[in-house]
Order: C-alpha cells, then structure tokens, then sequence
C-alpha cells in the first residue's frame, strides 16, 4: 500500500463584476491518494522476486559443494603424497637391506661382486623416488595450504582417512535424493518459475489502474464553498501501445520455452552425473579389494624369495623383482584407497550432500 499526500496553499485577490469589488482570499487544501493495487501482477512480481532468491540460494549451495570437494581433493592429494612418501621410505629401507645383503655374501664367498652392484641399482632408483615423493608432498601440501588458508607446518599431522563405510545408498535413492537436493536443478526449475512469473507480469502490463483519492479544500473566497470534501476514483486504461505489450509477452514466452529446455538438460545431465559417479564408486571399491589381493600375494612373493636367496637357492634379481613388485602394490593399493574417498566425495557433490564437519 502506497498512501500519498499532496498538499497546496495560495493567496489570492480577485474583483467581483457586480458590484465591482475587490477582494484577497486564501486557500488551502490537501488530498490522500491510493493507487488501488492489482493483485494479480503483484503477485507475478512476488513469484518473480522469491524465484530469483532461489537461483541465488541454489548457486550458493553449488559454490559450497564445490568448494567442498575442491578441498576433499586437496585434502586426499596431502595423505596421498605422504602414503607415497612412506612407502618410498619403505622402498629404500629394503634395497639397502639387500645391499647389506649382498655384501654380506660377497663377503662369505658366495656370490660374486656383480651381485651387490645389482642391487645398489634399485637402491639408487629408490633414493630418487624417495625425493620425489618428498618433493609431492611439499607441492600437495601447499596447494591444501592455498585452499585453506593453513599452514600445515604448523600442524603435527593431517589425519588418515578411516575404513570407509559402505556404500549404504542404491543408485535409485541417489538418483532421489540428487533430484531433491542438487543446486543446479534447484536453480533451473527456479528459473523456470521466475520466467512463468514474468509472462504472468507481462501479460497483465495493459490491466487498467485504479486510483482512490480524498480530498478536501478550504478556502475564504465568497463565492464558493468555503470548505469542500471530495472523494474520487479515477482510472487508467490504455487504449494502445503500438504492439510494445505484445512483444513483451512473446519475449516472455521465449525465456520461458528456454528455461524449460534448460531445465530438462540439467535433468538429463544430473542423471547423467550421478549414475557416472555412483559406478566410479562401485568400481573404486572393487580395485581396492583387488590391490590389496595383490598386495598380500606380493608379500607373500616378496617374504618366500627372500627366504630362498638366504637359503642359497636363489639369486639376487629374484628378491629384486619381487621387491619391484611389492612396491608397486603398495603404491597401487594407496591409491585405490584414495580414489575410492575421492570417488565417494564426487558422489556427495553431484547428489547435493555437503560434508559433515
């Protein structure tokens, strides 16, 4: 409601013809104006208005849920690193125990100096991988640090990711839930509305305005009333705009066939998302299971060939290659472990799942 008041004063003199008189009259008068709203366009406006929070809401939660797993990536890249570093570690702690090994061999006259220099091969290939995984997790750790604004020098250790829990979500209930919460179909079906609100406000650009208005009027001028109330209602109704409102409406109906379509693409690629990272978690799953198979054989494979090589039934390079191997499993099942946290943290971000702090 929009209550106006228009006021006016004026001093005047005059001449009366008969008799010739002149005489000097004030008057003063006030008027309350009320434009009679138009529920139907302020209700389009309303629509058009709580619409367009939604859109801003919706890209909030987006930009949340990507900042979320831009720091779950971050995060995960840190224990990563320092997974590689150790195992790195773990690395060159067992070629320079084959080394000694070796020598020790050499030594007793049981195997010829050749054998040690085989073994000082991998142990120089360890110390490399070693700096480059020190040098990994200097670059992870500042990229976290950017991120967050931390500096994790001084914190004492980033924790480990935990045994995960399973996977208790079907791949209809992400669908579901994807559908309820995602930020980008919230948008899109706000703007869906916001542009049906638009139409309606167009559409009703030509209704007629109505105005209600009380007067009154007081004056010392003898030849009128002396005080005079009024109340009027007074109406606009535009006969013609040369085709402005009509342009208007078909430009209306235009954004709003867009929003529609856009709507429907972002259905079709939400759909699409979260089917893709719901099977990148099931197949993040199996690996780890897989690796860590593998894992077990090559300890396994790693403790039996070093058991033979004391025993004098082996060489040198069988302990080496199963120490290859042994690395590469380990390094192999550090990285199922982190693709699987990574995985699981896409699928929170495509289904509309912020973390738990």
């Amino acid at each position: 409601m929009q209550l106006t008041f228009t006021g006016s004063a004026s001093a005047n003199r005059g001449t009366e013809s008969f008799p010739p008189t002149s005489a000097a009259f004030s008057t003063f008068q006030g008027t309350l104006s009320l434009p009679l709203q138009n529920g139907r366009r302020l209700s389009a406006q309303e629509a058009q208005a709580l619409a367009q929070l939604q859109v801003a809401q919706s890209n909030l939660a987006k930009t949340r849920l990507d900042l979320a797993f831009r720091a779950s990536d971050s995060y995960l890249g840190v224990l990563r690193a320092r997974g590689a570093e150790q195992i790195a570690q773990q690395t060159l702690d067992q070629a320079q125990r084959q080394v000694a090994d070796a020598q020790k061999r050499v030594d007793a006259g049981d195997l010829a100096q050749s054998e040690v220099l085989k073994a000082q091969v991998p142990e120089a290939q360890a110390r490399v991988a070693l700096s480059r995984a020190k040098s990994s997790v200097r670059v992870a750790e500042e990229s976290l640090n950017s991120l967050v604004r931390v500096d994790l020098s001084t914190i004492p250790t980033v924790a480990e990711v935990g045994t995960l829990p399973p996977l208790d979500l079907t791949l209809d209930r992400a669908h579901a839930e994807a559908r309820l919460r995602s930020p980008d179909l919230l948008a899109a079906d706000a703007n869906v509305a916001a542009a049906q609100a638009a139409l309606a406000q167009a559409r009703r650009s030509r209704d007629l305005d109505l105005t209600l208005q009380a007067s009154h009027s007081h004056t010392t001028d003898p030849t009128t009333y002396a005080n005079l109330s009024t109340l009027n209602l007074s109406f606009n109704f535009p006969l013609t705009d040369g085709g402005v409102a009509k342009r208007q409406v078909n430009q209306a109906v235009s954004l709003l066939k867009q929003a529609q379509a856009a709507r429907d693409i972002a259905l079709q690629q939400l759909d699409l998302s979260v089917e893709q990272a719901y099977l990148e978690v099931q197949t993040d799953m199996a690996s780890l299971d897989s690796t860590r198979e593998t894992l077990k054989i090559a300890e396994d494979s790693y403790q039996k060939a070093t058991q033979a090589y004391n025993a004098g039934l082996t060489t040198t390079r069988d302990v080496l290659d199963a120490g290859v191997a042994l690395a590469q499993a380990r390094n192999d099942v550090n990285s199922a472990i982190y693709d699987l946290a990574l995985a699981r943290a896409k699928l929170d971000q495509v289904t509309g799942t912020e973390p738990k702090t």
